[in-house]
C-alpha cells in the first residue's frame, strides 16, 4: 500500500503557503479537504501532526482557521517529511528467518542498512528544498 501521508501534509502546507501573505491568510480544514478531495477529519488528522512539528497554527471558532507557524520560505520540505513519516518508507517482514539460509539470516540487518541510506537521500534531499521554492512550482 502506498502512504501518501506526505503528500497531503505537503499540499496541506502548500495552500497555506499561498494564503500566507493574504487578507484569508487563515484556512479551514473544509476548505483544505474540498481542494484535496477528501474528508475534513484526514485533513484534521494530518493538521495535528504539523501543529505539534510547529509548523502550522490552528485556531478554533469562528474566526479560526489554520495558518502557516512560519513564512513558506523558512520551512524545508525535509521537516515536514519528518513531521508525518512515522516509519521507513520501505519495510522488511519481521517474521524469524530459517537459521538454516545464509541469505535469510542476514537479509533483514542488510535490508535495514538499504532502507537508512534512502531514508538519508531522501531527508538530504529534502532539505534543500524549500516550501516557497514547491508552491512556486505548482503556479
Amino acid at each position: 500500500m502506498v502512504d501518501n501521508k506526505f503528500a497531503v501534509s505537503l499540499n496541506i502546507l502548500t495552500l497555506l503557503a499561498y494564503y500566507y501573505n493574504s487578507d484569508d491568510s487563515k484556512v479551514t480544514s473544509e476548505y483544505i479537504a474540498s481542494s484535496i478531495k477528501t474528508n475534513p477529519t484526514v485533513i484534521r488528522r494530518h493538521v495535528a501532526q504539523l501543529v505539534k512539528a510547529n509548523l502550522v497554527i490552528s485556531s478554533k471558532g469562528k474566526m479560526g482557521g489554520l495558518k502557516l507557524k512560519r513564512p513558506p520560505d523558512k520551512i524545508t520540505l525535509d521537516e515536514i517529511y519528518l513531521s508525518i513519516q512515522t516509519k521507513p518508507i520501505l519495510a522488511c517482514s519481521d517474521k524469524t528467518p530459517n537459521k538454516k539460509c545464509l541469505v535469510s539470516t542476514s537479509f533483514q540487518g542488510a535490508f535495514h542498512k538499504l532502507t537508512e541510506g534512502l531514508e538519508h537521500s531522501i531527508t538530504h534531499y529534502l532539505k534543500k528544498e524549500k516550501l516557497s521554492d514547491f508552491l512556486k512550482t505548482t503556479l
